[in-house]
């Protein structure tokens, strides 16, 4: 019975200005959201360019689920200027284990009256593809658990 093992791991992206200052001065915010679920209770914490990103503004849910497993959602506030054109990296750590998730940046349309349905046409594409990488991740553990049931002599550290 191993112990260490991640049983999901997630990750969306949406902006979270729903207006903009057209002053040059504003910088629109944009919330990068990364969650894991492991038994013990996963760490996760943020990279950009192989460095640690403790300069911007996170917060963490914890939820506690039936199978005794604990999923953390971190969401990381940074400004649209320091993610445009690059990636966050969300890394998830739970008793040994370790998995990340590149993160890249997308356009944010600034909202009005003419972009409504390029706007909402957006959201569907992520939304979908995020379902599609979502369910790839979920095969990708379901196999390695498979295996792993199958064969217990294989120590977590052989297998990723």
């Amino acid at each position: 019975n191993a112990t260490g093992t991640f049983t999901q791991f997630h990750k969306n992206e949406r902006s979270a200005c729903t207006s903009v200052n057209p002053a040059p001065s504003s910088d629109p915010d944009v919330v990068v959201s990364c969650s894991a679920t492991g038994k013990p209770a996963p760490t996760i914490f943020w990279k950009s360019a192989e460095k640690e990103l403790n300069n911007f503004r996170s917060s963490n849910f914890t939820t506690l689920n039936k199978d005794s497993s604990t999923t953390i959602t971190s969401n990381l506030t940074l400004p649209l200027s320091q993610f445009h054109g690059k990636y966050v990296e969300c890394v998830a750590q739970s008793d040994g284990i370790e998995k990340s998730v590149q993160i890249f940046s997308v356009q944010i349309f600034v909202p009005d009256e003419n972009n409504k349905g390029k706007r909402f046409s957006m959201d569907i594409v992520l939304i979908i593809m995020t379902v599609v990488v979502l369910v790839i991740i979920a095969i990708c553990l379901h196999t390695r658990l498979k295996s792993k049931q199958q064969n217990p002599s294989i120590r977590l550290d052989e297998i990723g």
